[in-house]
């Protein structure tokens, strides 16, 4: 027996991904409202509580690769309201989208990530942001759980 080998075949390396749930709030000022999860504001829940998307498991909100948020944004220019991107928030330093994952499915409509704009907030957090005409409030509707996929 090989270390690091079960039944012949190696152990996976890299992300895990996975399957985890967020039930949506609805927040909203005078210039933004955010819809779904977002841990830096205590916007809605995740399950398992930080998701990690490299573990596949429930993690703490530091870990690298905990989900930190599954959001819906828009924000108001000029008096009039600009359309809503899709965020996801991962905690951890990333150079560049690699890391995240390559489809993020949301109430079974697939974002890839090459489809998406690769935002980098802080050395604790980095998000991926799509927008377009599948990003609409049905994706997170307000006060209901939504099943969200992250695939490596």
């Amino acid at each position: 027996m090989m270390p690091g080998v079960v039944a012949g075949f190696p152990r996976k390396t890299g992300p895990v991904g996975g399957t985890f749930t967020v039930t949506s709030a609805f927040s909203q000022t005078a210039t933004l409202e955010l819809l779904g999860y977002f841990q830096q504001t205590g916007l809605g829940s995740i399950s398992p509580l930080y998701f990690n998307y490299f573990t596949g498991a429930a993690g703490a909100v530091g870990d690298r690769g905990a989900i930190l948020g599954v959001r819906l944004t828009r924000s108001q220019v000029g008096g009039v309201w600009q359309p809503w991107e899709l965020y996801l928030d991962m905690a951890g330093n990333y150079p560049t989208a690699a890391e995240f994952p390559s489809t993020l499915t949301v109430r079974g409509v697939a974002f890839a990530r090459a489809a998406a704009t690769f935002v980098y907030v802080s050395s604790n957090r980095s998000s991926l942001k799509w927008s377009g005409a599948n990003v609409t409030t049905a994706l997170l509707p307000a006060g209901q759980v939504t099943t969200v996929v992250a695939t490596p």
